[in-house]
């Protein structure tokens, strides 16, 4: 796993973040990665201007696994994306999420509460 972290365009006044996870390098344990997008500072989602999500094979950037255009999540904290969770034989899939959820980088509790409601541990 790498995060790139800030990647700032002064000009356009435009952030993203940026996550690479090598798959067929992760430990036979890790069965499941969670996306998820939460504030930093801001109260809010909606303090982003246009916030959203993509998740891409690098292999095939045109086509991506999983986007959000998030305006629905303005008055959240976070929201829980998407899974990639193992399928079996070196498989992964992508299961979409968009759970709405309290919390931040200075409250993952709350995050985690809210991702074991989903269903996939149910």
């Amino acid at each position: 796993m790498m995060h790139l972290g800030d990647r700032m365009d002064d000009v356009k006044k435009k952030g993203s973040q940026r996550i690479t996870a090598k798959l067929d390098q992760l430990p036979p344990e890790v069965t499941q990665l969670y996306f998820v997008l939460s504030t930093f500072v801001s109260p809010t989602i909606g303090h982003f201007k246009t916030p959203g999500f993509k998740l891409i094979d690098e292999t095939q950037p045109d086509k991506p696994l999983c986007t959000y255009q998030l305006e629905k999540t303005a008055e959240s904290q976070a929201v829980i994306l998407c899974c990639v969770s193992r399928a079996g034989q070196g498989m992964w899939e992508v299961i979409e999420i968009g759970k709405l959820s309290r919390g931040s980088v200075h409250d993952y509790d709350s995050i985690e509460y809210s991702i074991a409601q989903c269903s996939l541990f149910r």
